[in-house]
């Protein structure tokens, strides 16, 4: 499915490689949708390297892995990539204080949605529900937002989910709700991620470290502490990861993590503090 919608992606691994070159460790650091984390471990997995040494011998180590799954001249990516640059501007536009900027921002997302580009139709949706640079119509939003979740568009399956799970402006089925919003987290939406995340938070952690883990991965500061503060629970060779991920929450000015951060930094060995280095450079990167 990502192949025929022109759709890209990347995926993170932390993986160990022994003294023979082989890989004997993988972890998915930051992960994606659409299938990209199975293949991405299946084809590290045989990749052979050459061993790091010490004193002239063979040790095993640690390394971050990034692989990327780009369709540089496949024609719906070029087309997918167009559209999501105007959809951009228009967002961006629509919050513009000067008016007669907002003004042509709406009227081309407004053209990009009366095209059926789901990303456009799903904005106007939510925009129109809350009366956000339109009037608010939540007959007319709904609508939009359903249209945009028939195409599969992840963050509309996941809103919708939500309606459904709470039996707001749609009908409550909760196990509907979710079913879509699980699908919807593995195709990376952010909502649908966070939201099954705070729900198991208490009960079920380690599950909603999975969640947490998704949209952490890309870039929403309340999961990066939320799966800092489940990994600090854990093992003590998970802090540096928890660090990393701290640092990137932190630097989004996400009130809880400079805190936490003060916490538990100065606890770290200095090889630890070089590992949560390392593992942020790789976790930072687009």
């Amino acid at each position: 499915m990502a192949n025929s919608q022109g759709i890209e992606g990347s995926v993170i691994l932390s993986v160990v490689v022994s003294s023979a070159g082989r890989i004997v460790k993988t972890e998915t650091l930051r992960p994606a949708g659409y299938g990209f984390g199975p293949e991405a471990r299946k084809s590290v997995e045989k990749w052979r390297f050459t061993p790091a040494r010490k004193a002239n011998c063979p040790v095993a180590y640690a390394a971050i892995i990034e692989i990327k799954f780009e369709l540089p001249s496949h024609p719906a990516a070029i087309r997918r990539r167009e559209l999501l640059a105007k959809y951009n501007r228009a967002v961006t536009g629509i919050r513009n204080p000067d008016p007669a900027v907002s003004s042509k921002a709406r009227e081309e997302l407004l053209a990009l949605s009366k095209s059926e580009f789901a990303a456009a139709q799903f904005t106007e949706g939510m925009f129109r529900l809350h009366g956000q640079g339109f009037p608010v119509d939540e007959e007319a939003g709904l609508a939009k937002i359903l249209a945009a979740a028939k195409q599969q568009l992840p963050a509309a399956v996941g809103q919708v989910g939500i309606y459904h799970y709470e039996g707001r402006n749609l009908p409550l089925d909760k196990e509907k709700g979710m079913s879509m919003i699980r699908v919807a987290a593995l195709q990376d939406s952010f909502v649908a991620q966070l939201y099954p995340g705070e729900l198991l938070r208490s009960e079920k952690p380690a599950e909603a470290a999975t969640y947490y883990r998704r949209c952490a991965a890309v870039r929403q500061s309340t999961c990066q502490t939320r799966l800092a503060e489940y990994l600090f629970e854990g093992p003590r060779e998970k802090w540096p990861e928890a660090i990393a991920w701290l640092e990137l929450a932190a630097a989004q000015n996400h009130p809880p993590a400079p805190a936490l951060l003060d916490r538990h930094q100065n606890l770290l060995t200095a090889e630890e503090v070089f590992r949560a280095t390392e593992l942020r450079k790789g976790l930072a990167k687009p």
